[in-house]
């Protein structure tokens, strides 16, 4: 199984939308996918079971998909999971709160018990938590590859350069993970200060982005397809199409990289 993490330090900067996107572009493929919902909020999770998930080519109905707690995972042992399913969602809760360090051993036993039990092509992305936290650290160590999205304002260049940081630390617990790269996320085109600070990530921090050229534009459209669960690039309004595209130019660079 190859693990997935969508993290950042701070909240707000697309984590869940990039996440549900890879997700869907991973199932249009007919891949296995485990989502694993870090947000006590549970948006990703209230996403995915508002109704079918409708993809380009087929639906996938909520009795078509494995379901346990995200908070499960940091029991001692977790239920048995069937490989018959083409998506194992694990819900963002409550219960995810009060989760403590002592219980990240468990996190990564069940992990471990999750990848043996599945297809060995089986895809797993975790929407990390919405802070620095016990939730991020279990994310971070369970990791194979990392993506960051950030946000563009004042702050971004300073998260960018965070997170070598971050990354450097991760190592001493994770040492085979592989930073993808960050993703700029709810890029206002109209905006003279959000294009100045783009332009100035991509020159900047060239090594440090996921690719140079690739972002995620702001568009009311993303949000009208995660209300009726399914992917952007299926609506048919242009708007769509455009921010469609951007979302699937980074799933294809980030699943060439992970293979």
């Amino acid at each position: 199984m190859k693990i997935l993490a969508i993290a950042n330090q701070k909240g707000g900067p697309g984590k869940t939308t990039i996440s549900l996107h890879l997700a869907y572009y991973l199932l249009e493929q007919n891949k296995k996918v485990v989502f694993i919902d870090f947000d006590p909020s549970g948006d990703a999770t209230s996403t995915l079971l508002s109704g079918d998930i409708t993809l380009r080519k087929h639906q996938i109905t909520e009795d078509q998909i494995q379901i346990f707690e995200s908070a499960s995972l940091f029991d001692e042992e977790i239920a048995p999971l069937s490989n018959e399913f083409q998506l194992t969602l694990f819900t963002g809760t409550k219960a995810l709160i009060d989760k403590r360090e002592n219980q990240v051993e468990f996190f990564a036993s069940n992990i471990s018990f999750v990848d043996e039990n599945l297809d060995s092509d089986t895809y797993c992305i975790i929407d990390g938590g919405p802070t620095a936290g016990v939730l991020q650290f279990a994310t971070l160590i369970a990791a194979n590859f990392l993506a960051v999205p950030i946000e563009l304002d004042k702050y971004s260049l300073n998260a960018a350069e965070a997170v070598a940081d971050t990354l450097e630390n991760i190592k001493e617990y994770n040492p085979e993970i592989e930073f993808l790269g960050v993703i700029p996320s709810r890029v206002y085109h109209v905006s003279p200060a959000q294009k100045a600070l783009l332009q100035q990530l991509q020159s900047d921090f060239t090594d440090t982005l996921l690719d140079e050229n690739l972002y995620i534009s702001q568009r009311q459209a993303v949000r009208d397809a995660l209300d009726e669960n399914r992917p952007v690039w299926t609506l048919r309004k242009e708007s769509a199409r455009l921010v469609g595209k951007e979302f699937i130019a980074i799933a294809e660079a980030i699943f060439k990289r992970i293979g």
